[in-house]
């Protein structure tokens, strides 16, 4: 079985310190890069700010990764995903404690790692998932279910979770997705139909195009090799 654990940093994108940014951005190969690069993130405030980059931004979440990007020298047991504020850890192991125990072990490493980095964890906000076989998941998985644990804090198991927006699920299947697409589309759909009498076809294939084919759209390469194969 595999156990997956789904992280979310409180406010991770305002809380990038500006001075450990700095020391990391030079140590990445840029030679100096002057405080005052980030002079135009202060200028919507009246105080001086000392932490954040813009979300909305190229540059924002790029600089967010050089942040973290160091955080998973501390995992020794369990392997990093990161990518911009979504970040998972898991491993694997037949043996449900030594899985519990590797986990517990390598949140208690990244816990420590965020603190000195001035980040810290959402705990309720932070959720568990395991992947496995049927049989696995209903005979062993259970043990798991209230041994996780962040600062003391119990981590939530779910039967699924978003990754890049992308639904997954214990048994890694897209049948929550597929769901989940579905749901949206019809509510799209169900609105278009409403709204059709006093639009033109040209508006209503606009709004085709913004508000429901994207849900078909995002990752459907990735889609059309799971159905393929």
């Amino acid at each position: 079985m595999t156990g997956v654990v789904f992280l979310d940093i409180h406010k991770a994108f305002d809380s990038v310190d500006y001075s450990i940014l700095l020391e990391k951005v030079q140590f990445y190969g840029v030679a100096y890069c002057p405080p005052t690069t980030f002079n135009k993130w202060r200028l919507s405030s009246q105080s001086k700010l000392l932490c954040g980059v813009p979300q909305g931004s190229i540059l924002g979440p790029l600089l967010f990764l050089i942040y973290i990007n160091d955080s998973s020298n501390c995992l020794k047991l369990t392997t990093p995903c990161l990518y911009g504020g979504d970040t998972q850890i898991f491993t694997s192991s037949f043996d449900i404690s030594v899985l519990a125990n590797n986990i517990n072990s390598d949140l208690k490493n990244l816990s420590d790692w965020l603190t000195v980095n001035k980040l810290q964890f959402h705990p309720l906000k932070t959720k568990l998932m395991v992947v496995g076989s049927t049989y696995n998941l209903n005979t062993k998985s259970g043990d798991l279910s209230n041994v996780i644990s962040i600062d003391n804090n119990l981590v939530a198991r779910v039967p699924s979770d978003k990754c890049l927006e992308v639904l997954l699920n214990e048994k890694l299947t897209f049948e929550t997705h597929i769901e989940y697409i579905c749901k949206k589309a019809c509510a799209g759909i169900g609105a278009l139909r409403r709204i059709k009498p006093f639009v033109s076809l040209c508006s209503l294939v606009t709004l085709y195009s913004s508000l429901i084919e994207p849900y078909f759209d995002y990752c459907s390469p990735h889609g059309m090799h799971v159905v393929s194969s």
